[in-house]
């Protein structure tokens, strides 16, 4: 289950997002503008170690075929070929590595992979990836054509899927807490009223209700009340989510989605095609706080985020 395409490095994203958004960057002259470095000067090649070196090509062509992507190169630089001693007045750099971003977010990282050549093989690391190798973190090649495809097989933004995954694991966990934070309380309410009811009875209060109200002490008996109501309709409302009863719907403009835990993709439909239970549900929902439930309709983990129960039932008299 995903929650991030790529969640390590999270300072260097971060800076690097600074980089883009200060415009302090440039380009290679052999590579296209989604490609950039740290810098102002674009006089720069992205160059290969020798002719076996796969670096080069696969970020040309990855930078073509996706340009929506940014592909954000470290790259020292290189004296090979160049007639000055100093590297700082040399044109050429080898690819290091890249991180790869698709809008602010970020899609994985690409490193290089040498041997005493220079050079040979790519390596990619992004979540998806290390969910599916059985051993390690990354994938490595040394092939042009298997580069490409892992970019384009593992390297996309979060799908709708992915965070209804995530989405309906939250709500599990959320629930599950409230849960024993609540039954906690309950329980700590019930002492404390079997405690002040045993001491009047011990004094042969006949009149037990009516000496709690002129002791003062009505509000034992109402927190107990509460307490147990709330248990009552987190039990209902946590059996509704383990049991498959209820739906998890995402709002996004003027659509919104729908998803069982059984169900491969999300349902698309728009907002002026809500059903009527539904439409109820959320609206008691949305005014509620976040991580709240609503007895008979659902749960909002988020402003845009429900699970809704199957069977709405509400008490609007």
């Amino acid at each position: 289950m995903l929650d991030e395409v790529y969640s390590r490095n999270k300072f260097k994203i971060q800076d690097i997002r600074a980089k883009i958004k200060e415009n302090k960057v440039c380009n290679f002259t052999n590579m296209p503008r989604n490609v950039i470095q740290l810098g102002i000067s674009s006089e720069y090649e992205l160059a290969q170690t020798h002719p076996g070196d796969i670096s080069v090509p696969s970020i040309l062509d990855m930078a073509q075929r996706h340009p929506e992507f940014t592909f954000w190169i470290e790259a020292p630089f290189t004296d090979s070929h160049s007639n000055s001693s100093d590297p700082c007045q040399n044109n050429r750099k080898n690819f290091k590595e890249a991180y790869v971003l698709n809008g602010d977010e970020p899609l994985g990282r690409i490193t290089a992979v040498r041997d005493y050549l220079g050079v040979v093989g790519l390596e990619f690391f992004n979540d998806r990836i290390t969910e599916k190798v059985m051993r390690g973190s990354s994938m490595k090649t040394t092939k042009l054509t298997k580069a490409k495809s892992i970019l384009t097989k593992y390297f996309y933004g979060l799908t709708r899927l992915e965070t209804m995954q995530v989405f309906a694991t939250k709500v599990g966990y959320t629930l599950s807490s409230t849960k024993y934070d609540l039954q906690g309380k309950a329980n700590v309410a019930n002492t404390q009223l079997a405690k002040f009811v045993q001491n009047e009875i011990q004094k042969k209060n006949s009149t037990l209700l009516r000496f709690v109200k002129d002791m003062g002490q009505e509000e034992l008996i109402e927190k107990h009340d509460k307490a147990t109501k709330d248990c009552s309709i987190l039990h209902r409302m946590n059996s509704a989510v383990e049991d498959n009863q209820g739906y998890y719907v995402m709002l996004e403009g003027d659509e919104y989605f729908t998803w069982r835990k059984n169900q491969t993709t999300p349902k698309r439909y728009k907002r002026s095609d809500m059903p009527k239970d539904m439409r109820i549900a959320l609206g008691l929902l949305k005014i509620s706080p976040i991580e709240t439930f609503v007895d008979g309709a659902g749960y909002k983990l988020k402003d845009d985020q429900f699970f809704i129960r199957d069977e709405v039932q509400l008490e609007l008299n």
